[in-house]
């Protein structure tokens, strides 16, 4: 089964579920908001480096899928960049999952040896590949015109919580996911802010 992260990271267990089943029953594409595709437009304006790098966690007989919205690469160092479109008025709960958001593909990345250009970018991006192996790796997030860099002590925790949710998603059980959400639902941050280090760059 495919799995993106970000649905993995924004989306209640619930909600997954009722997607998937959903989708089982009826083919068809899911809408995307006008807010999202803003977001897109914005990200692609201000890049300056490779965009759309998605990498790909195998587990059990799944994928997980993640994209970084850009990637500077040298022979050295590796720069991941998560880019988030900031309106006049910003609430804490926005930045806090922000952090969130970049604090799990950080951890992600670190298990896998190669981003590539994300498929559904290519029809106007050329495909492009970063090899990681023997390389610094740093994480951005780009929070409006405010830039801060984002560390992680151990990227396990993180990497188990969405390995978890995702067998949780696939099984298509309502109760199960219930008391997923009921644990950690919006909870995230406070679970592992402890485990997460972020300052202006």
């Amino acid at each position: 089964m495919n799995f993106s992260a970000a649905k993995l990271i924004k989306c209640s267990a619930k909600q997954l579920v009722y997607f998937d089943h959903k989708k089982n029953k009826y083919k068809g594409k899911s809408k995307v908001s006008d807010r999202v595709l803003k977001g897109q437009e914005d990200a692609e304006e201000k890049a300056e480096h490779l965009q759309e790098m998605r990498g790909t966690l195998k587990f059990n007989d799944n994928l997980m899928f993640f994209s970084w919205d850009e990637v500077f690469d040298s022979d050295t160092t590796v720069i991941c960049m998560e880019r988030k479109m900031v309106d006049e008025r910003v609430e804490e709960w926005y930045f806090q999952s922000s952090i969130i958001q970049t604090a799990f593909y950080a951890a992600l990345t670190y298990k896998v040896d190669d981003l590539y250009t994300a498929k559904f970018a290519r029809k106007s991006l050329k495909t492009q590949h970063v090899d990681l192996r023997n390389k610094e790796l740093q994480f951005v997030l780009c929070f409006g015109d405010d830039v801060y860099d984002v560390r992680i002590d151990n990227y396990t925790p993180f990497v188990r919580h969405l390995k978890h949710k995702a067998n949780i998603v696939q099984e298509l059980d309502y109760e199960k996911a219930t008391e997923w959400d009921r644990l950690y639902k919006h909870r995230e941050y406070p679970l592992f802010k402890d485990n997460i280090e972020y300052e202006p760059r």
